[in-house]
């Protein structure tokens, strides 16, 4: 079991489940478009890949009509590079797009974007073709892709709640489904990114009700830390079948 967490978390160590979803807007010619991404959210614990509990009955769903990927690798073991790859298509020792802090507080990269890399980002690239675009996000650390740290680079809009670090799925959806309705007379792409299942693992009561692991003395803290995990999945779906 240790082996099979331990391979499933190289791989999937951001985790993802991305669902790109297609929209005909009513006033443009251009397809809408949202990706939902879900921060450490494992494969083996999807009832769509095989799990056996009930955590994920809305992506399940949705993956009956959807492009089921059987293999994904994430490119870094941490948020900002593995966020560039995905905004880019490009390895991470191509995109260079690590950060590090400067004395100004504001995040920096530590590569080059060189001009053969201008408009290096999939919002850019929609930017230039009048869409919208937005972050709305669970993990803090994408404030770096606001207007304050990276002008030149940002997403328009970036909604982060840097006060609450445990801004949940449900506020998350809540701000995304306000915002679209703000913005929806022009194209958009939004980017949707919970944080639900990632560390610490504290679902609320509504979805803290799995209890499915055997307790032993040697693996009490691993199997309690499970079923909170599922909880916490379960949660995410809630809130994508809400979305």
């Amino acid at each position: 079991m240790n082996k099979k967490i331990t391979l499933a978390s190289l791989i999937l160590l951001i985790g993802i489940i991305i669902i790109i979803f297609f929209f005909t807007s009513t006033k443009q010619d251009k397809p809408n478009i949202i990706i939902i991404t879900s921060d450490s959210l494992r494969a083996d614990h999807l009832g769509v890949y095989g799990y056996p509990y009930n955590t994920s009955p809305n992506i399940d769903n949705f993956a009956k009509d959807a492009t089921v990927f059987k293999n994904a690798y994430s490119q870094a073991p941490w948020t900002i590079p593995s966020f560039g790859t995905l905004l880019t298509s490009l390895y991470p020792t191509v995109h260079n797009l690590n950060f590090e802090i400067g004395s100004d507080n504001r995040a920096h990269y530590m590569g080059v974007i060189t001009t053969e890399y201008e408009n290096i980002f999939l919002h850019e690239k929609l930017k230039s073709l009048d869409y919208s675009t937005a972050l709305i996000s669970g993990n803090i650390i994408l404030q770096f892709y606001s207007k304050e740290h990276l002008p030149d680079h940002s997403f328009d809009t970036v909604l982060i709640n840097k006060q609450d670090k445990t801004w949940n799925s449900s506020n998350m959806t809540e701000a995304a489904i306000n915002h679209i309705e703000q913005i929806k007379d022009k194209p958009f792409f939004i980017n949707l990114w919970y944080m639900d299942p990632h560390s610490p693992y504290a679902p609320s009561e509504e979805f803290d009700i799995f209890n499915h692991t055997q307790y032993t003395d040697k693996y009490i803290e691993e199997d309690f830390n499970i079923n909170k995990y599922d909880g916490e999945i379960l949660s995410t779906d809630t809130s994508i079948g809400t979305f």
